[in-house]
């Protein structure tokens, strides 16, 4: 495995878009559309898994800015540093091994 930032494998590097409409399929991954119609809702291959936790998966996720989002953001980091899941919408928990950097 080689942890490259370019090629969004291993390192990642997360800063909100917009601090007062945030949304956390930046961080876990959101239903990929297109594969609806051939999976259906429900099948988790219809999830399209490049949220920033999912890239950093057995790397660094360093995320910038932490302090200054909502606090209903802030319980995907709480769950990703303390059980070390994620739960992405629609799906089961997933497990991740990351090591997770937050600064402001």
């Amino acid at each position: 495995f080689v942890a490259d930032e370019n090629q969004r494998r291993g390192i990642e590097t997360f800063e909100p878009k917009d601090k007062k409409n945030q949304d956390e399929t930046e961080l876990t991954g959101d239903v990929n559309y297109s594969k609806i119609a051939i999976y259906g809702e429900s099948d988790p291959r219809a999830f399209d898994y490049s949220g920033a936790f999912c890239n950093a998966n057995r790397g660094i996720f360093s995320g910038e800015e932490l302090l200054k989002l909502q606090r209903e953001f802030l319980y995907d980091f709480l769950h990703a540093s303390q059980e070390q899941t994620i739960k992405p919408k629609n799906n089961p928990r997933i497990d991740i091994d990351q090591v997770i950097v937050g600064r402001t």
